[in-house]
């Protein structure tokens, strides 16, 4: 069963309003498979463009690490990663040095 350990690293932000602008991320994916654990690993940073009028808006002080996760497209990550360990358990893919 594969495990997604989801961080976020930074947060860029406008001081003069508290709008997050620019999200830093990474995930982690694990699975076992016959006794080898298999990981492969996503780190991005996403952009935001806040409407600081929204009544959705939610400043920098008051976020959550929960609700900064929302923002980002989870599933579709996790599914590409969940690609990326189908192919290196299946043999499809490796990495390493040839030294």
């Amino acid at each position: 069963m594969i495990t997604y350990a989801w961080t976020i690293k930074d947060l860029s932000r406008r001081e003069a309003t508290g709008a997050v602008i620019e999200v830093s991320w990474q995930c982690v994916a694990t699975d076992e498979y016959d006794g080898v654990t298999y990981t492969e690993t996503m780190a991005d940073i996403s952009k935001y463009y806040p409407d600081v009028n929204s009544p959705d808006f939610v400043a920098y002080a008051d976020l959550t690490e929960s609700d900064v996760l929302s923002w980002l497209d989870t599933d579709s990550i996790e599914a590409r990663l969940q690609v990326r360990l189908e192919n290196a358990i299946g043999g499809k893919r490796a990495s390493g040095l040839p030294w």
